[in-house]
């Protein structure tokens, strides 16, 4: 924030120098969206942050939730939003029971308990309810239709991602010198790490194999 402290400084910043900052923040890919939104907001919204969740959703990485939970904690807007906290909390309280509890069901519900007077703090507070729930050994999400238990981090593509990234800040590397440090077995996921960091225009690969953060 320091680095970007507005949507013009981080619109004209490079690429690599806004994942070199992102190093250790969690999915890097979030760190390109955030600079392909800023250039949107700035080249079709003069700099000003749009308010409406269809706007919103049409700038790059944000979808329904980001949107909503945009609306709802910046702006205060009475809009139906869901997260893992707050959905806990609704099919605790209307689907006792009830296994594979679609989103859908439970919006009708979200939207007609909203506190219009002040959205922000209701959804506050159902979150804090939510991780309660939680604590406390209740954790009707496992009943949700779309839970999924989140893959092991350690050993993943997600993992030698990270590494290629992070190994990039301190400036080029090969390619040859990024397989080394892998077993020859795990060659084919470092391959696949490097292909969908260049599909994901996070890396460029020279045809001699030097690997660089993308300008």
């Amino acid at each position: 924030m320091k680095a970007f402290p507005d949507v013009f400084s981080l619109a004209k910043a490079s690429t690599s120098s806004v994942l070199a900052l992102w190093v250790g923040l969690g999915y890097n890919r979030r760190a390109l969206y955030l600079k392909r939104t800023a250039e949107a907001i700035v080249e079709l919204y003069r700099g000003i942050f749009p308010q409406t969740e269809k706007e919103l959703q049409a700038l790059p990485g944000i979808g329904a939730y980001t949107a909503s939970a945009i609306c709802t904690f910046a702006y205060n807007q009475s809009v139906v939003c869901i997260e893992t906290n707050i959905r806990r909390v609704y099919i605790h309280e209307f689907f006792p029971g009830r296994d594979e509890v679609s989103d859908k069901e439970l919006f009708p519900h979200i939207e007609a308990s909203v506190y219009h007077e002040n959205p922000r703090q209701w959804y506050w507070a159902l979150m804090d309810y939510g991780s309660h729930l939680k604590k406390s050994g209740v954790n009707p999400n496992r009943r949700s239709a779309h839970y999924a238990k989140q893959s092991t981090f350690i050993g993943s593509v997600r993992e030698v991602r990270g590494a290629v990234i992070r190994l990039c800040t301190t400036g080029p590397i090969s390619s040859d010198t990024l397989f080394s440090q892998y077993k020859k077995a795990d060659n084919s996921r470092v391959q696949k790490a490097i292909d969908s960091l260049v599909k994901d225009q996070m890396i460029n690969v020279s045809k001699t194999g030097k690997i660089t953060l993308k300008k």
